[in-house]
């Protein structure tokens, strides 16, 4: 019996020891860390400037479109102005009685 419990003990410590020695990890290099920190910035940059690029290309071009549609239609321009004064004041009157008031 006590033969089987010293190996029973022998084998979990030896099975430990493997875990152990294969969960030791170091911690990774510093210059490395920076290097990727360095790099993933550095990509972001340039997406943001993609999508800034793309972002004001697409509004010059929705207001070159409406000002020379609304330069040759004058009536559609006073219309369109009269729709979104509407569609503002629709949504603020949505929103200020839609709020949820709190009363203690």
């Amino acid at each position: 019996m006590l033969m089987q419990e010293n190996s029973w003990e022998k084998q979990l410590k030896q099975g430990l020891d493997t875990l152990s020695d294969v969960s030791r990890e170091e911690p990774p290099n510093l210059a490395d860390l920076q290097m990727l920190v360095a790099q993933v910035q550095r990509e972001q940059r340039q997406q943001t400037g993609r999508d800034l690029a793309l972002f004001w290309l697409a509004a010059l071009l929705t207001v070159s479109l409406a000002m020379f549609v609304f330069s040759q239609r004058p009536v559609y321009f006073l219309v369109f102005q009269g729709l979104v004064f509407v569609c503002l004041l629709g949504g603020g009157v949505v929103w200020l009685t839609g709020r949820k008031r709190v009363t203690e």
